[in-house]
């Protein structure tokens, strides 16, 4: 439902939204999401496997909660401080108070407590305030969006219902540790803890979540729409990995923990059934995607087709990088590699849009969205398969 609540929306809000709006509010969600990326600062990974291994001292926990939520806090500053340098890329220039609604909804985003429900494995709970939550965006959007002149709301109402469910969530976790402190040295601490794995979700997200954003530096304002409506969609799709993550995260951290030989049995198990999951993802966006684009933006956007089906290449591409890096290098505490890897990936990747987008326009922008994933697919590989060779010879 969290990433499906905006695709809902779509059929409404591409007919009742003009393109150059609906270009300029795609760009501004997506600096939304790279500045929710920022401010989590990768602590859903790390804190999350933290706490799923000391659970048991609450204590710890309660003091690890208050760190990272007032490194949140120091880290709002600096996104502020972001969102006035870019909000004055060509799509949204003029549509510069979208930026600054982008900015409060990752800021209401960035404090919800998903990270502990996930490491306690109650995320029923979570999920069931959250999709409550979801269910009240989408009403409240149908019925107060009316035309072009209520672009806005559809930020300004995530943000609104975010702080409730913040509010409900937030609440529920305070009185299962017996409260938390903020401590200004203890977010500076936490930031210092978390700054290598937080390299890793902010370099990949410049490609995946702000790539609409990117994307709108070098190619026409008219065609932003087009390619966004084609990646927002993608990246729908590819986000259903994301529940399972959140499920299964703690569960490789503590078999790692316990044995290697418990951690690899059950990284090849997810190899398996995520690499089902990208294969059945990639085929049914390929067919569907005609079908799918005609229902959920209409026949005015039906070049976004051609973007949508190689975009769904990411679909099996990221579903085997998911496991290599969140259930077999994330467990074994392997954070540098990971930041390595993903920092050379980024920065081909921004060369390539650099060099294509400018000649090639959308289909520039797809190569440099996939050869990337490409090459991280292939040096992952390399490195699990030494580990484990390693592993069998000790």
């Amino acid at each position: 439902m969290r990433g499906f609540s905006f695709i809902i929306l779509l059929p409404f809000l591409t007919r009742v939204i003009q393109p150059l709006t609906w270009g300029a509010l795609l760009s501004a969600q997506a600096l939304g999401l790279w500045l929710i990326l920022l401010l989590d600062f990768g602590f859903t990974l790390s804190l999350s496997r933290k706490i799923a291994i000391l659970r048991g001292d609450v204590g710890q926990v309660s003091r690890d909660v208050g760190n990272v939520i007032s490194a949140k806090i120091l880290l709002s500053l600096f996104a502020v401080l972001i969102t006035y340098l870019v909000s004055h890329q060509p799509a949204i220039v003029n549509y510069q108070s979208f930026a600054w609604l982008a900015l409060l909804w990752a800021i209401t985003q960035s404090f919800s407590p998903l990270w502990f429900y996930q490491a306690v494995e109650r995320m029923v709970e979570f999920s069931i305030i959250d999709m409550i939550g979801r269910v009240v965006y989408i009403l409240s959007i149908l019925i107060f969006v009316r035309g072009n002149s209520d672009a806005y709301l559809v930020l300004l109402l995530q943000a609104l219902t975010l702080i409730v469910v913040n509010f409900l969530t937030i609440s529920r976790m305070w009185k299962s540790i017996g409260g938390f402190s903020l401590s200004l040295w203890g977010g500076f601490e936490a930031i210092r803890e978390g700054y290598v794995l937080s390299g890793f979700t902010l370099l990949t997200s410049l490609y995946t979540a702000a790539g609409t954003f990117m994307f709108g530096f070098f190619a026409p304002p008219a065609l932003v729409p087009v390619y966004g409506n084609a990646d927002r969609l993608a990246r729908a799709g590819v986000s259903l990995l994301g529940p399972l993550n959140q499920l299964l995260l703690p569960r490789s951290a503590r078999a790692f923990a316990e044995s290697h030989q418990k951690g690899f049995t059950l990284v090849k198990r997810f190899l398996l059934f995520y690499s089902l999951i990208g294969l059945l993802g990639f085929v049914a966006g390929w067919l569907l995607a005609p079908f799918a684009v005609h229902l959920l933006f209409g026949k005015s956007y039906i070049k976004s087709v051609h973007y949508l089906r190689w975009l769904m290449v990411l679909f099996p591409l990221t579903a085997f990088n998911t496991v290599l890096v969140y259930h077999f290098l994330i467990p074994l505490a392997r954070d540098k590699i990971v930041t390595f890897i993903y920092t050379m990936i980024s920065f081909i990747t921004l060369c390539l849009i650099f060099l294509l987008v400018p000649r090639y326009r959308g289909d520039g922008m797809i190569i440099a969205m996939i050869f990337p994933e490409f090459l991280a697919l292939i040096i992952l590989s390399l490195i699990y398969f030494k580990a484990y060779r390693r592993y069998n010879n000790a």
